[in-house]
């Protein structure tokens, strides 16, 4: 669908009964940022309110923390309140609406976004039909340059689109594998904290294999003496020197036959922009079963 590139905020936005309720939550600012970025997102999807990567992909917590670079914890507490505020409605398929969209979008504006983005389709078509070359003929009629390059350059923004979402899906399942294992090996509660995800985000930047990463951070649970009854590990940003010190150390080794430098301990598989959405949710159950989750 076309791209909407704005849409409307009631100057009364701040008066709303449910925004001064949400401005005396805790971390009220984020929150309504938040608000504003779903706002935005959805009118970039351009699907009547929904939020999506695509129709078959709808946005996790993970994801849209690292689309909106905001604490998983914020943005769980976020959807949750605007959820009972009857501000967005999540469907059984996981897809998030806003709800009463016409409210922030122009519908005629975006009816016209559509006629012509379907016009425009519909012209792509034709001229690619009267340029396809006639059988039984031995004249062979060539689309025009300016035709050519038109698409060419459509092909890439849509190989950069898709680029964009198999690493949005990567980053979002680095981390949550890598979370989800702390979290096991600390052995309490079930959630992480904000600290907890910038240490994710940190092993993530310095591109070290999920499945190394993993590695190390069990050996470093391990090897972990605890002086008395209540000293433990209490945060994952304890162990990322111990990981980052093991990567360089590691990294030192021998080449393969593809140039890749050969971890001693097993072979990594790196965190590449062109794998596929299967490769890399393959990669973070290989990583499960090296530490022994299910």
């Amino acid at each position: 669908m076309a791209e909407v590139k704005w849409i409307k905020l009631s100057t009364s936005m701040f008066e709303d009964e449910k925004i001064r309720l949400i401005e005396a939550l805790p971390e009220a600012d984020t929150i309504l940022i938040i608000w504003v970025k779903l706002l935005a997102q959805a009118g970039k999807t351009n699907a009547s309110g929904y939020i999506y990567l695509n129709e078959n992909i709808p946005f996790t917590d993970e994801m849209l923390a690292t689309i909106f670079n905001r604490p998983i914890g914020t943005v769980r507490l976020a959807l949750k309140t605007f959820e009972q505020f009857g501000m967005i409605e999540i469907n059984d398929n996981n897809l998030i609406s806003i709800a009463n969209w016409e409210k922030h979008q122009n519908l005629d504006g975006l009816e016209k976004i559509r006629e012509q983005n379907r016009l425009r389709k519909q012209k792509e078509r034709k001229q690619k039909k009267l340029n396809s070359p006639k059988k039984d003929s031995h004249v062979t009629v060539t689309p025009s340059h300016a035709t050519e390059v038109e698409e060419d350059i459509d092909k890439e923004v849509d190989k950069d689109i898709d680029k964009d979402k198999e690493e949005v899906i990567a980053a979002a399942a680095y981390k949550k594998s890598l979370l989800e294992t702390y979290v096991s090996l600390r052995g309490y509660g079930f959630d992480h904290s904000p600290k907890d995800e910038q240490a994710a985000e940190e092993l993530l930047a310095s591109e070290i294999p999920l499945e190394n990463a993993i590695y190390w951070l069990e050996e470093k649970f391990q090897s972990y003496t605890p002086k008395h009854s209540r000293d433990r590990i209490n945060s994952l940003s304890y162990c990322v020197g111990y990981i980052l010190d093991k990567y360089h150390e590691n990294n030192s080794g021998e080449e393969g036959e593809d140039g890749k430098k050969v971890f001693q301990h097993r072979r990594g598989y790196g965190r590449s922009s062109s794998k596929t959405i299967e490769e890399i949710e393959r990669e973070a159950e290989a990583a499960r079963r090296a530490w022994g989750g299910s």
